[in-house]
């Protein structure tokens, strides 16, 4: 909800003056005169026109008509006068404020300049809610079948992979000195239907271990009877 005055670069001070004035009564005001371009005009905003002799001879004359004539067809302009001279031709039959006389411009012109700003950003308001709620509501999009971006689903591993790469998976967040030693296929224990050797089915009572054929067990070796060494 700006207020953009558009004036001469000769009516600096009057544009000055009625800036002051409306920031002090709450709106947000800008002078332009064209030099360095005009802002774009969104929804809410309006332009207050200060046409005078002087903007007739100015510089950016056919600058600041054009962005009078974009007013006027946004239905947001507030025209004012400061002196007796013509407006453009296409904008004679407008409203337009007479603040000719300088030394009641304060008290009597630009309050009148206040209230109809105020009425146009009313107007403004109004019309943009009553489209919004207007509108229809947008289309419901149907969420897509691979998930809330559209991505395929990522297949699950049967539950064999997943028992044998679960140690190493938990073998990396421990240290190296604390992980878990996988076991190589060859090191594998004998399965059921292996048969062990005939000389040592019979357990000995002590003895050490003795390497036989892809076993290691307790071999049965006879205690010592001798005298024992003093």
């Amino acid at each position: 909800m700006f207020t953009y005055i558009a004036h001469a670069a000769a009516d600096q001070a009057s544009a000055d003056d009625l800036k002051a004035f409306l920031k002090a009564r709450g709106l947000v005001a800008e002078t332009e005169s064209g030099a360095r371009g005009f802002r774009y005009l969104q929804a809410t905003d309006v332009v207050i026109a200060l046409w005078s002799q002087k903007s007739v001879f100015g510089a950016h004359r056919m600058q600041m008509e054009k962005r009078m004539l974009d007013a006027w067809a946004n239905d947001r302009p507030v025209l004012v006068k400061l002196d007796h001279s013509f407006l453009p031709v296409g904008m004679r039959d407008l409203t337009v404020i007479d603040a000719a006389m300088e030394s009641g411009r304060k008290p009597a012109f630009w309050p009148q300049v206040e209230r109809a700003a105020r009425e146009v950003i009313n107007k403004a308001l109004v019309e943009r809610s009553e489209k919004f709620w207007s509108a229809p509501p947008p289309p419901r999009t149907e969420r897509p079948a691979g998930g809330l971006f559209g991505a395929k689903r990522r297949k699950r591993r049967p539950l064999l992979a997943m028992t044998t790469r679960a140690p190493r998976r938990a073998n990396r967040k421990l240290p190296y000195h604390r992980r878990r030693r996988l076991r190589p296929a060859s090191c594998s224990f004998p399965t059921p239907t292996q048969t062990m050797p005939p000389s040592s089915r019979l357990s000995p009572p002590l003895g050490r271990p003795v390497a036989t054929s892809g076993w290691t067990r307790e071999a049965s070796i006879p205690e010592r009877t001798g005298p024992a060494r003093s």
